[in-house]
């Protein structure tokens, strides 16, 4: 791939929060690489609030259905359509227009909580304290 390549696959892989080691998102489609920095900062600005023990608690569910969402995408683990589901629910976070994002979750876990519920409630949670603090 050359320095290009490289420089490409540093730029998109973005460290957790949890300042874990930066996890590879170069496996995400072209279309959807645009949920990697959304959640990432959606959860970054989270984290710096003062919280709750519960509200801490939920971060950290938060945080880990982030990471499985982003590794399941990177690993083409999941379809097309729950991936543009994905990304229009965090880009409805951050255009905090949480209505909407709520309700393509509850749409998702309609349709997908077999396959995807261990991403699927932190992910809620991201909305629900996302929506408080904002």
């Amino acid at each position: 791939p050359g320095a290009a390549g490289a420089a490409a696959a540093a730029a998109t892989a973005v460290a957790p929060a949890t300042g874990a080691a930066p996890q590879d998102t170069t496996g995400i489609a072209a279309e959807l690489q645009p949920i990697v920095p959304t959640l990432n900062q959606i959860v970054a600005s989270l984290t710096n609030l003062a919280m709750s023990p519960p509200e801490k608690k939920q971060m950290g569910q938060i945080t880990q259905a982030v990471s499985v969402l982003l590794a399941k995408l990177n690993a083409g683990q999941v379809a097309g359509e729950v991936g543009q589901q994905a990304l229009q629910l965090a880009q409805a976070v951050a255009a905090r227009d949480f209505a909407a994002a709520l309700q393509i979750h509850k749409t998702m876990v309609a349709k997908e909580w077999d396959s995807h519920k261990d991403w699927l409630k932190g992910i809620k949670n991201l909305v629900v304290l996302a929506k408080k603090y904002s």
